[in-house]
This record gives C-alpha cells, sequence and structure tokens, in this order.
C-alpha cells in the first residue's frame, strides 16, 4: 500500500522499494502523481507515475492498460519517452516506470521566451515529426500533441514526444476551465477528432501543424477564445497566414504548416515523412502539381502515393459516442507507407534549455465514464490499428535512414544512432538563421555532395620562411555524405614531406565540425602535411605548401599612405602598401605581409598579402569609429618583430535632423525636427525605446536616448543616428541585430559596439546595416542568407564591412536581403536571392554585392520580404521578386527575376515595401498601393487584393510613405501623419487596435 502522502513525505510503495528509491515528487493531477525516482542497480534516473486506484478500477482494465502499456513500450526511438515498464500495486493502483528527461516542457519554453528563432522551429518539428512518423508505422496514433506534451533535452538537446497514445478528458490539468475561459488541449485537436470520428495518422499531423504555428507566433492558436468557439474554429475557420503572424517565416516552414493544418484530412500532408519532406523544400503544399496530398480520385480510391495510408469512408456513420476521442481505426494489413526523403543525421542545439529537470509526462486528470474509458484514456484504444497481439514492430527501425521497408528488400541501414557522431557536446548559443555558425544545425562545406569527408576550408599552398609558423593555420571541416558537421571526431596531423611540424598533432572536430592546426615549416624541400580522421578511411585530406627563396627577410619600405586622412568608417583614398627587403636591400617577393589595425583603427582588406615581385605588399585601409589618430601596422609574418607603422587622421561629419517616419512590422515611429523620436504600437520586444515592453496604441512616451539624426525601423527592432554619426539600436536582439553580440531585447537604446560613424542606416528582420559618409557599408546580425554581404553565412555580433569595391550613396534593408544604390544610380543586392528579389536574374543568394540586371539607374530603393522596388532616375517605379499578391504591381501574380515596370506608367516621388505589399507616392502627393489586403493596407477601402496600384481613399497628398509589415504611414507636407492597414498592436496610433482600410489621422506623431 502507499503511505499517506504528507507535505514533506515520500509515499512508501513496497512494490517499487526493492528496485527505486524515490527523490521528490515532480507533480500531481486527478489521475496520477510522479515522482523522480533512482534505479538502484542501474544508477540512473527514471520517472514513476502512479496511476490511482479510482482509474482502473477492475481487473479487465488493469489487464487492458498493462496490455497497451507493453504496445506503447515498443516506441524505442530517440526522440519519444519510453516506458520502461509496469508494477501493478496492491492497492490496486498501477505504476509506470518513465525514462526521465533533464530538461523543460516546450510549452514553458514558450511561455518563458515567446516565439522560437525559426532554427530551433524546425528542428523541433523535425523530431517531433521523425517521432510520429516511428510510431505512426507501428500504427500507434499519439491523440493529444501538444507543448505540454513535448520536453527539450537539456543533455542531448533534442525535442522528445510524451504521452503517447493518451487521450486525456477535459479537466482542470489539461487547461480546460469554465466556459467563455480559455482551454488547453482541445486547441489542437484535429476536426475529426472534435467530431469523435477514427483516427490515423493524419489527425496528429493536423495537432503537429497547430503545435509548429504555435512554436512560430508564441501564441496558442485562438488564444483566448472560449471552448465552443475553439471548437468551431477547429472546423470552419483558417488560422490568420503565417507570413502575416511571423514576418520572415521561412518558405519551407510555411509550406509544411499549411499543409498539415487542412481541415479534410485528405487534403493533408498523407504522413508525417511527407511533412518532412515539405520542412526540407522538397514538397509544394498539398492539392498543388507535385505535392505529396492526400487525396482520392473520381472513382474514390486512393492513388498509388498514398498506399498504405489508412482511409476512413466517406460513407461511414459517426459512431453513436461520438464525443472527443475516438477509437483508431485503419488497414490493417496495409504496408508501411515509405519515406519520402531522407531526414538526415541533424545534430542538433536547442538554444534557451532551462536546467530544472522535469517529469516525462505531464501529470493529467481523467474524466472518464467507465473504467474501460479510463483505461482508454491512458494509452488510446489502438486496436484496430494495433491488435492486442501487438503492431508490426522491429526495435531497428529507427536506426534506419528510412524505417521499415528501406532499401532493397527493406534492409536495415547501418550505423549506431545513439552513437556519439549523432550527438553535439551540449548545449550552447547558436545562429539559427545561421549555417555557418559553429552552434548550428548543419553548415555548408566543400566537400563533395554524397561523399563526405575532410573538407579543407583554409591554408592550402601557402609560402613561406624556413623554420617559421605559416602566416594562416591550416582549417579543415569533417562532413557526412549530407553535408551535415560531424563533430567530436579525433583528427590527426602528420608532416609527409619536409620536415616541419603541427600543433597539434590530434586534435578533435568542433560543434561544427572544424578542426584547426598550425604548420612550422621544414628547413627546405617539398612541404605536405596530411590530415586524417582515425577511423574513417575515406576522411583524409593534404596540405602543401613552398619554401620562399632567397635571403631572410631585414626591413620595411614604406611605399604609399605613411599618413593620410580619410573619412570615419570609409576605405582610405589610395592603398596602404610596404615593400620587403632583405639585408642587402633587395626586395623580396613571395613574403607574407600582415596589417594589424590599432584599437578603434577600422579594418585593413586583405589583413595578409603576400609581396609581389616587387616586393610590394599592398591593402585597403578602411578608418575606424575613433576620433584621434588611427593606426596600422605592417609585419612580416614570419618576423613579427619587422614592422612599420601607419597613421591617418579622420575628419568629422555631422548629420542633420531629418524629420521622417520608420514603420516597422507592427510599430511606427516618427522622429520630430528637434531629434526626439516618438512611437506607438507593439512593443513585445521593447522596439518603442522607451524603457518598457508595454504596447502603446497612441504615440505618447518618446524613446530614450538621442537625439536623433536619422532613424529607421526593423521588424521588431529599431536603430538611430546622431547627429556625430553615433549607432544606437533597441528592440528585438535575438541575432545580434541591436549591436554588442545576441541576446535579450533592448528596451531602450544602446550604442553599438564597434560601429564606425555613419551617414545612413538601414533596418530588416534579424539584420541591421551602416553607410559611412565615404560610401562604406557596414551590417551585422543574422546572417543565414548572407544578407550581411561578407562574403559569409556567419552571424556577426559587431559591424563588418561588406564586400566589393562599391561605394553606396544608400542602402535598403529587406527582411533577408539588403540592397544598395552606387554613385551612378545602379543598383546592387544581397543575402537571400529566393523568388529573384536581389534581381540577378535567378533565385540564388549571394553574401557579397551582385548587380541588378537591366542597367536602370534609381534614385531610391525599397525592399519588403521578398520582393524589392526602386524609384528610377525618371520617376518610375520597377519591381521584382515574389509577388503572390501583385506586389510588384505588373497587373499579374507572376514573379520577376529582373526589374519590372508596374502597371501604370506615371511619375512617383516615394516608392515603400512592405511584406507583401508595395505603395507609392505619385506626382502630386496621391498616394497608390497593391498587393495584398487582407488588413486594408492598400487603402482603399476594401479587403481585396491588387495586382496593379490602386489609389488610397481620401484627399490626403503625401510628401513621405513608409511600410515594411501590413500597415503603412504617411506625412503630408503639412506635417499631419495618417496610417492605414493592420493594427492589432495598435501601430496605426489612433488610439484602437481595430484594422483602417482608409487613412485615420494620427495625433502626436507630427514632427
Amino acid at each position: 500500500m502507499m503511505s499517506e502522502n504528507r507535505q514533506g513525505d515520500l509515499p512508501h510503495i513496497p512494490e517499487l522499494a526493492e528496485e527505486y528509491d524515490l527523490v521528490r515528487e515532480l507533480g500531481r493531477g486527478g489521475t496520477a502523481v510522479v515522482y523522480l525516482a533512482r534505479d538502484r542497480e542501474l544508477g540512473r534516473d527514471v520517472a514513476v507515475k502512479l496511476i490511482r486506484p479510482s482509474f482502473v478500477q477492475d481487473e479487465d482494465a488493469v489487464q487492458r492498460l498493462v496490455r497497451e502499456a507493453r504496445t506503447v513500450g515498443k516506441l524505442q526511438h530517440p526522440n519519444i519517452v519510453m516506458l520502461l515498464g509496469t508494477r501493478r500495486l496492491s492497492d490496486g493502483g498501477l505504476a509506470l516506470i518513465l525514462q526521465y528527461v533533464p530538461g523543460r516542457s516546450l510549452k514553458d519554453r514558450i511561455r518563458a521566451d515567446g516565439p522560437l528563432p525559426f532554427e530551433d522551429c524546425e528542428t523541433i518539428l523535425r523530431d517531433l515529426a521523425g517521432a510520429l512518423a516511428f510510431a505512426h508505422r507501428s500504427r500507434i496514433v499519439h491523440r493529444d500533441l501538444k507543448p505540454e506534451n513535448v520536453y527539450l533535452d537539456e543533455t542531448l538537446g533534442i525535442a522528445r514526444l510524451a504521452d503517447f497514445g493518451i487521450a486525456r478528458a477535459w479537466d482542470s490539468d489539461s487547461g480546460l476551465t469554465l466556459p467563455g475561459t480559455a482551454i488547453g488541449t482541445p486547441t489542437y485537436m484535429s476536426p475529426e477528432q472534435v467530431d469523435g470520428r477514427e483516427l490515423d495518422g493524419r489527425s496528429d499531423i493536423y495537432s503537429l501543424g497547430l503545435l509548429g504555428y504555435e512554436l512560430l507566433t508564441g501564441k496558442q492558436p485562438w488564444e483566448g477564445e472560449s471552448l465552443y468557439a475553439v471548437i468551431y474554429k477547429q472546423k470552419h475557420e483558417d488560422l490568420p497566414p503565417l507570413e502575416e503572424m511571423r514576418p520572415g517565416v521561412p518558405e519551407n516552414l510555411r509550406v509544411a504548416i499549411a499543409g498539415a493544418v487542412r481541415k479534410d484530412p485528405n487534403d493533408r500532408w498523407k504522413n508525417a515523412e511527407a511533412f518532412l519532406a515539405a520542412l526540407s523544400g522538397e514538397l509544394a503544399e498539398p492539392g498543388t502539381p507535385g505535392s505529396a496530398a492526400g487525396s482520392r480520385d473520381a472513382s474514390g480510391s486512393v492513388p498509388p502515393a498514398m498506399a498504405g495510408v489508412p482511409f476512413p469512408s466517406a460513407g461511414d456513420p459517426l459512431p453513436p459516442e461520438a464525443v472527443g476521442a475516438a477509437p483508431v481505426q485503419g488497414s490493417v494489413g496495409a504496408p508501411p507507407a515509405r519515406r519520402i526523403s531522407k531526414q538526415g543525421s541533424r545534430r542538433v542545439r536547442l538554444v534557451g534549455i532551462g536546467v530544472v529537470a522535469l517529469a516525462l509526462l505531464v501529470v493529467a486528470g481523467l474524466a472518464v465514464a467507465s473504467p474501460d474509458d479510463g483505461v482508454r484514456g491512458l494509452f488510446g484504444t489502438l486496436n484496430p490499428w494495433a491488435s492486442d497481439a501487438g503492431p508490426v514492430w522491429d526495435d531497428r527501425a529507427w536506426a534506419r535512414d528510412d524505417g521499415p521497408g528501406t532499401g532493397e528488400g527493406g534492409a536495415p541501414a547501418t550505423g549506431d544512432p545513439f552513437g556519439d557522431d549523432n550527438f553535439t557536446d551540449g548545449i550552447g548559443q547558436f545562429d539559427p538563421m545561421d549555417p555557418m555558425d559553429p552552434g548550428a544545425l548543419a553548415g555548408q562545406t566543400s566537400a563533395s555532395p554524397g561523399t563526405g569527408g575532410l573538407a579543407i576550408l583554409q591554408g592550402n599552398r601557402q609560402t613561406g620562411t624556413p623554420g617559421t609558423a605559416l602566416a594562416s593555420p591550416l582549417i579543415l571541416r569533417l562532413v557526412d555524405e549530407d553535408g551535415t558537421a560531424i563533430p567530436g571526431q579525433q583528427v590527426v596531423f602528420e608532416v609527409t614531406d619536409g620536415g616541419g611540424s603541427v600543433e597539434p598533432g590530434v586534435d578533435r572536430t568542433r560543434p561544427d565540425g572544424s578542426v584547426l592546426a598550425w604548420w612550422t615549416l621544414g628547413s627546405s624541400g617539398q612541404q605536405r602535411v596530411r590530415a586524417r580522421v582515425e577511423g574513417m578511411d575515406n576522411a583524409a585530406a593534404e596540405f602543401q605548401a613552398v619554401i620562399s627563396t632567397g635571403s631572410t627577410p631585414s626591413s620595411l619600405q614604406f611605399v604609399s599612405g605613411e599618413s593620410l586622412e580619410g573619412e570615419v568608417g570609409a576605405p582610405l583614398p589610395g592603398p596602404v602598401a610596404v615593400r620587403v627587403l632583405d639585408s642587402r636591400g633587395v626586395a623580396m617577393p613571395g613574403v607574407a605581409v600582415r596589417f594589424d589595425p590599432g584599437d578603434g583603427s577600422g579594418s585593413a582588406n586583405p589583413a595578409v598579402v603576400e609581396t609581389d615581385a616587387e616586393g610590394v605588399a599592398r591593402t585597403t585601409w578602411t578608418l575606424g569609429s575613433g576620433t584621434g589618430t588611427q593606426e596600422l601596422a605592417a609585419r612580416v609574418a614570419s618576423r613579427p618583430q619587422l614592422l612599420a607603422r601607419f597613421e591617418a587622421s579622420p575628419r568629422a561629419a555631422s548629420l542633420a535632423v531629418r524629420p521622417a517616419l520608420a514603420v516597422g512590422g507592427t510599430h511606427a515611429c516618427s522622429l520630430r525636427s528637434n531629434g526626439t523620436l516618438t512611437c506607438w504600437g507593439g512593443n513585445e520586444s521593447g522596439q518603442l525605446g522607451d524603457g518598457s515592453r508595454a504596447r502603446r496604441v497612441s504615440p505618447s512616451n518618446d524613446v530614450r536616448g538621442g537625439p536623433f539624426a536619422v532613424v529607421a525601423a526593423g521588424v521588431s527592432h529599431m536603430c538611430g543616428l546622431t547627429s556625430g554619426g553615433a549607432a544606437q539600436c533597441w528592440g528585438a536582439n535575438d541575432q545580434g541585430q541591436a549591436g554588442g553580440g545576441a541576446g535579450a531585447p533592448l528596451s531602450e537604446p544602446r550604442p553599438v559596439s564597434g560601429a564606425p560613424a555613419f551617414a545612413g542606416i538601414a533596418v530588416g528582420l534579424g539584420h541591421s546595416c551602416g553607410r559611412t559618409s565615404g560610401g562604406a557599408v557596414y551590417c551585422w546580425g543574422a546572417n543565414g542568407s548572407g544578407q550581411l554581404g561578407d562574403g559569409s553565412t556567419s552571424r556577426r555580433d559587431t559591424p563588418t564591412r561588406v564586400a566589393g569595391n562599391q561605394s553606396f550613396r544608400s542602402i535598403a534593408a529587406g527582411w533577408q536581403h539588403t540592397c544598395g544604390l552606387d554613385a551612378s544610380g545602379r543598383a546592387y543586392c544581397w543575402g537571400n536571392g529566393g523568388e529573384g528579389r536581389l534581381g540577378t536574374g535567378g533565385v540564388g543568394g549571394s553574401s557579397r554585392p551582385q548587380p541588378v540586371l537591366g542597367g536602370h539607374q534609381f534614385q531610391r530603393l525599397a525592399a519588403g520580404n521578398a520582393h524589392t522596388c526602386g524609384l528610377t532616375t525618371n520617376n518610375r517605379i520597377l519591381c521584382w521578386g515574389s509577388n503572390e499578391f501583385g506586389q510588384l504591381g505588373t497587373g499579374s501574380t507572376d514573379r520577376a527575376l529582373t526589374p519590372e515596370p508596374i502597371e501604370l506608367d506615371e511619375a512617383f516621388s516615394e516608392v515603400a515595401a512592405g511584406g507583401v505589399h508595395t505603395c507609392g507616392v505619385a506626382a502630386g502627393g496621391a498616394a497608390l498601393c497593391w498587393g495584398r489586403n487582407h488588413y486594408g493596407q492598400v487603402g482603399d477601402g476594401t479587403t481585396q487584393d491588387r495586382l496593379s496600384p490602386t489609389r488610397v481613399a481620401g484627399s490626403a497628398r503625401f510628401s513621405e510613405l513608409r511600410s515594411l509589415g501590413s500597415h503603412n504611414c504617411g506625412r503630408t507636407a503639412a506635417g499631419d501623419v495618417l496610417c492605414w492597414g493592420y493594427n492589432v498592436e495598435g501601430q496605426l496610433g489612433d488610439g484602437t487596435r481595430q484594422n483602417r482600410s482608409t487613412p485615420v489621422a494620427i495625433a502626436g506623431a507630427r514632427p
């Protein structure tokens, strides 16, 4: 019997006492109590869930529960919380022994952090879809997928799905309270589950889609609605489009979730494998050509692609007890559905996983009508998908690339899924938009696709001096056949020719798969070093180096740039150059020279240069943010004591205040002529800059800091420049877009660390860019698509200069791309190239500026989510990129890979790009908009999308117009500010949260 559980006491359970020591209580509900326990023999922690006797009142119920526990217990998968055993208790209760997960629930993560980074969302959805795919092949439906049943394992950095087969009743533990209040589990039910119809795996796919929606938005679907409203909406209404609730959502996430939440199960992804394929970008939405939607043909038969997916008959009557969850029914004899694509062995790092250990299963109460219903509530009715004898099951299926039936004859794949090569070395921070970040899930490599191995990233074929270390280290990256980084593997470096040495001789690959060593050359001859991975025959690479001929470097001679003057943050007008001489004064070619700027003295590009035939090494020096004399040291790499110092004096610049509007994703701001800034709207990330996180539905508080001369708004962060060009940012900072490294949101301005003095600034979704008076552009923050333009896809915590020799007179930041105009008006773009938004004639991205095709000359650019527009020097608007809602204004929905004129040959003075719409100010000040109009952002008094420029209602004449999300704000020549469109956060500033399809005047926003 179980002893009385007094406050602070742990029960004595004779049936468990010999094997387990109870440590502490983890939680309790109406159905069960969960304890943390220690397995005495194995020394491991487990969770013990004690089911109250009242829920297993007769022997038949207990026997059925035990049988079905055995069935669920066979689900051995890395992303499924495992049931380790059961124990009958003398008081009639039952104990479930469960795997213990150190970490916290996904619900707690969302509650603490809000919307998760895109890469975290994709990782968690992949883990859960993999778990569902395995369970569905075993013919088990989860039936209760929700954030409370997902646990984030802080040790392995993976998501685990708990409570398989459980269909909880609606009680207080599931989040249900009184009618008219928010609810829990029904929020994630599929329409067929709401109706009490028979379920198959597609019901779980629907719930997975709703869970993904919450991951991306931070809010429950239909949050705050009553029980009955949620049940109605689950059956009859669609959720708001993801791209409007979470601007910038990647296309693969949008497509995967959109295909999962279709109301008709025949219209959804046919199985979890199809959902995974959509996450990988391999499938279009269900119902589109080439998609994997489940559907019947005209005859009612199931297409071949749907073989193995059980379909309820269209004529099947609803069961008489059609309330809540119903028995699972399907085709027992059908073979398991084959995987559409290989999921891959993605190494997972989940940001921000807590250290508070939780139980595996959420303790829940069951309001049931009978003992049999109690059993059904605990594990779900698995029959006839799973007979009493157990489902078709293979305890190695989860270790395969493709599950049961993979390859010829269903041969299993090799490899140990629990081996060290499948896991990272702990939990760490990473850039969810940045595949090259050491903490990212998978990075790019130069290794051949499909082969894997060691890829040389840096250090091959260098020239050096005998007996000295080479200027650059040897850097390699170990990847598998999918190009996925392999951490923790031992790499051996061996000198095979020429003598010399390598330090370290043995090292392990880092989380991003990279490994580094320094090579000191031998005395003469061919120089070679071989790198190999212990235990991997195909993983080897060879470095070569050349011994430079001639004497030892003896001195450096100034050639040019000894003392110069230039703009802060801009390249000096001429190169900096030195000549390397030997002891006889003879120029030495092939000598590596390193250029090192002092603190606050900018950067040299390139930083390491080999002397040419005349012994000269040249570089370009871009001055830093320091106001005093700046220094650049040139050193011979092999003899660092040989150096020459350059000096430069920056010229100070002063910016005049330019009253202007700045419009973000769900907020807007107005810069006044005295440099003060007032903002209104959403403030969940502190983007209003007033020191709070409170929403403002009208202009009220001023932004702290300043005064400002220039401001720019991103989706959920802001940046401004003082009159001296100093950059300050605030708001969202999860990607380091506010400067100083990724971290918590900033509710008031903070100086951008390491930024030079800027003359202009532009802000996107997760990145920011500044332009110096000399035309140099520096960017920082998210860089997974190359939107920082520095030639990499690595996130940058401090401003890094955009690559190339262009000098830009203006810049524009889209959500994941950036564009700039050079002095001649030629446009360049870089970053995410999807849908042709870069204007290069294709859809490929670029981490360096690429010229926009067409030879057009622009005076202004505007960048939205996936499209770009420009105002030409002859005052016409051209647009390119995505056009699914007509945002290009060409009269169609066809995308454009190069600039196309809008369908209105009229002179314009302004152009503004929203997320999926565009606006312009025509001659005379009339505003016109086109594209998506779901929230009235076109401003014509309707919510009908417009494929061509449409005049905004009213008589206002605008001199300025700004947009970025789904609302617009404009300023008239008289200084009046009017806004229209989406207003859920009060971003229109009219004191309400009501959408407006025509402009409404804003009090308190005049400049």
